[in-house]
């Protein structure tokens, strides 16, 4: 996976700046639809719009979107065409994908999962599942992509999100309270070395077990980034995936134990469970 380059103009990876710039831009333009060209705050990612996106139990968050971007059950027609002559090669990250949905359910019923604690989602792309780590109580959420600016925009949504934000008169940017924090890190997946050592408490993923190398890529993260010993990972994979006995080998090349289960509410979707064996 080549490295993602910050775009001109956007802020370093690691750097809530970009988020934080993104959420005060769209602030300002409440109810209307942002460019991103023209705009010194918006990476290049087209036009974006603030949406309330469904989750469970009558809950919802807002979700920055770009345009044509492909939601709700429609991703499911999406996810069943990928990979068909790369007809959809130019959409990982304009699709709010069947797992990530199912993810962000999960943690919208059980907040307990993510509450208070230091949360990093793998491959976010639109970063649903972060998102309803951010309004599930996180300390902080940490949305990493190939795609740099991608994962600002995602950043850019769980800051809407935060408990101490969400429907408060606060900067989008948290100055004036909260002390919740949100960042995009533009990393490589085949580099684990330089992802943060023992960052996070709970990692989040939705479909990145799609090739095979993937599942060693995302293993060797996980064994680097999460917290020793009590850092978890939650993954949520497409029934059909068949990788997921490899990243389970993968994983116990780095001491971490993957255990299956499905999904309450989508039986086209397993979770992965991921810690650190005894």
């Amino acid at each position: 996976i080549p490295a993602a380059q910050p775009r001109a103009g956007s802020d370093a990876p690691g750097e809530a700046g970009g988020a934080g710039a993104i959420a005060r831009s769209l602030e300002r333009r409440r109810g209307r639809r942002a460019r991103g060209r023209g705009d010194p705050a918006l990476p290049d990612v087209g036009d974006l719009e603030e949406v309330e996106y469904p989750l469970a139990r009558g809950a919802s968050v807002r979700l920055l979107l770009p345009a044509g971007a492909v939601t709700g059950e429609a991703a499911g027609d999406s996810a069943r065409l990928y990979g068909e002559d790369g007809a959809l090669a130019n959409l990982y990250s304009r699709v709010v994908w069947p797992s990530g949905q199912a993810l962000a359910r999960d943690l919208s019923r059980s907040a307990f999962k993510v509450r208070g604690k230091r949360v990093l989602e793998l491959g976010c792309g639109l970063g649903l599942p972060a998102a309803a780590a951010a309004a599930a109580g996180a300390a902080s959420v940490c949305c990493s992509d190939i795609d740099g600016p991608v994962a600002q925009v995602a950043a850019a949504s769980c800051l809407l999100n935060f408990p101490s934000r969400r429907g408060s008169k606060q900067r989008p940017d948290g100055e004036g309270g909260g002390r919740e924090r949100a960042e995009a890190l533009a990393l490589d997946w085949d580099k684990p070395e330089e992802w943060p050592r023992g960052a996070f408490d709970l990692a989040l993923a939705a479909d990145v077990l799609y090739r095979p190398p993937f599942a060693s890529a995302v293993a060797a993260v996980l064994g680097r980034a999460l917290e020793r010993p009590r850092g978890r990972a939650l993954l949520a994979d497409p029934v059909q995936r068949p990788f997921r006995d490899l990243f389970a080998e993968r994983c116990a090349e780095h001491g971490l134990l993957a255990a299956a289960e499905a999904c309450p509410d989508d039986d086209e979707v397993v979770f992965v469970t991921v810690s650190w064996a005894a």
